[in-house]
């Protein structure tokens, strides 16, 4: 619009309604800071009463209300009126419009995602001014408006401009730099808003540019100087500025109902705290939370119930929650729902701090084993292994269990699918696993369609690293199998446990000559059998003893055929031989056993452990 051109009648009778209608609010914004002095009337003395409203004055920044001051001295029309022919505005009916004409999915949807979106710092998240509720205003208010973030900014594709954090202040007229605290900006829409307008506007705002978004980085300049002078901010910003004060004050209408509202969180939140903390203790022992039920005060309520009604003895809060819970007068939050739940979330946060480390680490080597649970079920358990850093710049080995995975298909194409969705769950990519490690099994380090085969298809820097441990049961077991002399050896330990443990007399008898009892040979690892033969070895006269008065006193004649041969046979050369000899080997064997399972063995020392083994073995 050209400037020297006269303007009309109406245009300036519009303007002077404009100006009048600003300074008019203003005046009623102002009246609110201004206390009336009661007692002038009765001849007092004339001075502004003390409390709340000396203390409401004082709670509202200077900065912020010179900046609101100034704004309204400097408007400019010209550039008002030049801004508004420039850019279309957006009216709050067109808001309503478009929300109406929304179909039921989306509306459903929209329902659904609002919680999720007034919990956000993201002011393009938010309701629009209509829908914003006082819960969230005020919690809004509280938190304050969030820092413009620091750059770089995209540009547009149009102006090749961007935002730049300079905007963010004011240069005033007398050379005072204002900073626009009310100015929010949005990375996820890269538009700037209001935060008074945004959150008290309501229908009031005629220019909704700045609530649904501004993002017309040419015309920024004047579009802001605009918005800030006009009447609708204005009266947003010091409603904004007036209910944060009552609210660092405590002197809002409500303050009662707030400070209740406060106590019950408090009360919550310590009651909630108790009872995480008792799930979490059970957790940490492996220990059940649920009995055969879950009322209180019943001796077979389980271990949760029953640790919560321990601590309720010394602590008030728990006992008076206890009791409400008992009467039926509020939830209790300790269902078998409400356990779960938490135990959930607990894991969440778990694998969450888990997948953190990892990733912050980032190469790290995967551990898989599959096995059969009660119910029949195939499950396989992951672990994952990597280094950790601390803020001391302190490295350690951590290997962590990141759950059980149901297992359809057992065979090497199935697992390797199982282990990739694992990693997918966690947000960890494959292409940085440096290592793998698995049994023996073929379905496993099979060199066609084993898992380890086909992950470094894939992944060739995947190194796999058989599980030394199980390598070396395998070792020991299938060599003592191929010699005669070591089954018979081993086949004489198991029928003395065997014979003792048959009954609660022969077990008294065994006792009195012994101080430690039999063991029973394992099946599956190599190295718990030193057990059994330990205690032959260093007890192996009270053995006897204990076999010549269970001889005398066996009056069942199998029995006393069994104790007569077993008698026999231990004091033989060739089970002296085998008992002294095996007992050396085993002991050589079960030191690189244990060290292999240790967290912090490594392949360099697994190599020379191994070393050391097979030159004790040879000598």
């Amino acid at each position: 619009m050209d400037k020297s051109r006269k303007l009309s009648g109406a245009k300036n009778r519009k303007r002077k309604r404009e100006r009048e209608m600003a300074c008019q609010g203003m005046r009623q914004q102002l009246n609110k800071w201004m206390v009336k002095d009661n007692r002038c009337e009765d001849g007092g003395s004339g001075k502004t009463e003390e409390g709340s409203g000396e203390e409401h004055r004082q709670g509202v920044n200077e900065t912020d209300m010179k900046s609101v001051m100034a704004s309204s001295i400097d408007e400019t029309s010209d550039d008002i009126s030049a801004d508004r022919d420039r850019e279309p505005l957006t009216t709050e009916k067109e808001l309503e419009e478009n929300v109406k004409t929304r179909g039921e999915d989306e509306v459903e949807e929209y329902v659904e995602q609002r919680g999720e979106k007034e919990d956000s710092e993201d002011p393009s998240d938010w309701p629009p001014p209509h829908q914003i509720g006082d819960s969230f205003r005020q919690r809004m208010v509280e938190n304050g408006p969030q820092k413009c973030p620091d750059g770089p900014y995209p540009r547009s594709d149009k102006s090749r401009r961007c935002f730049s954090k300079a905007y963010c202040s004011r240069l005033m007229a007398n050379g005072e730099k204002v900073q626009r605290d009310w100015l929010l900006y949005s990375k996820s829409t890269d538009k700037v808003y209001c935060f008074a307008c945004k959150l008290f506007g309501g229908a009031k705002v005629v220019d909704m540019r700045f609530v649904v978004g501004y993002n017309n980085w040419q015309c920024l300049s004047k579009t802001l100087q605009h918005h800030e002078t006009s009447s609708y901010h204005i009266t947003a910003y010091l409603l904004w500025k007036e209910l944060a004060s009552r609210l660092r004050l405590g002197k809002t209408i409500d303050r009662t109902l707030q400070r209740a509202i406060d106590d019950e969180k408090a009360h919550w939140r310590s009651v909630l705290v108790r009872v995480i903390d008792c799930i979490l203790f059970l957790a940490e022992r492996n220990l059940p939370l649920r009995g055969k039920n879950a009322k209180l005060g019943d001796p077979k309520n389980g271990n949760f119930l029953g640790l919560l009604e321990v601590i309720a003895r010394y602590d008030v809060t728990l006992a008076e929650h206890l009791r409400k819970v008992a009467s039926k007068e509020t939830t209790g939050y300790l269902t078998w729902c409400t356990q779960n739940e938490f135990l959930d979330s607990i894991s969440e946060c778990v694998l969450a701090q888990i997948c953190a480390q990892v990733k912050a680490s980032k190469y790290f080597a995967v551990e898989l084993d599959c096995t059969p649970d009660i119910s029949k079920q195939e499950q396989a358990s992951v672990i994952i292994r990597y280094v950790h850093t601390d803020d001391n710049k302190n490295a350690t080995i951590n290997e962590s269990f990141v759950g059980f995975t149901v297992v359809k298909d057992t065979t090497g194409k199935g697992l390797t699918e199982t282990l990739t969705g694992v990693l997918d769950n966690l947000g960890l990519e494959f292409a940085n696993c440096r290592g793998q490690s698995y049994d023996n099994g073929s379905n496993m380090r099979g060199i066609h369609k084993g898992v380890q085969t086909l992950v470094q298809q894939k992944y060739p820097e995947a190194l796999f690293i058989p599980c030394c441990s199980h390598s070396l049961n395998l070792l020991l077991c299938d060599a003592a199998s191929s010699n005669r002399m070591c089954l018979n050896f081993f086949g004489t330990l198991q029928r003395l446990y065997t014979i003792f443990s048959g009954s609660v007399k022969r077990w008294d008898i065994l006792k009195e000559f012994v101080d430690i009892t039999l063991k029973p040979l394992s099946d599956t690892r190599w190295e718990a059998k030193l057990d059994s033969v330990k205690v032959v070895r260093f007890q192996l006269g009270g053995i006897l003893d204990a076999l010549e008065k269970l001889e005398e006193v066996e009056k069942d004649g199998k029995t006393v055929s069994e104790v007569k041969s077993l008698s026999g046979e231990i004091v033989s050369m060739e089970f002296l031989m085998c008992l002294l000899c095996r007992a050396v080997q085993m002991k050589e064997g079960h030191r690189p056993a244990n060290s292999y399972n240790m967290a912090l063995m490594d392949l360099p020392r697994a190599v020379r452990q191994k070393t050391q083994t097979s030159q004790s073995f040879q000598r």
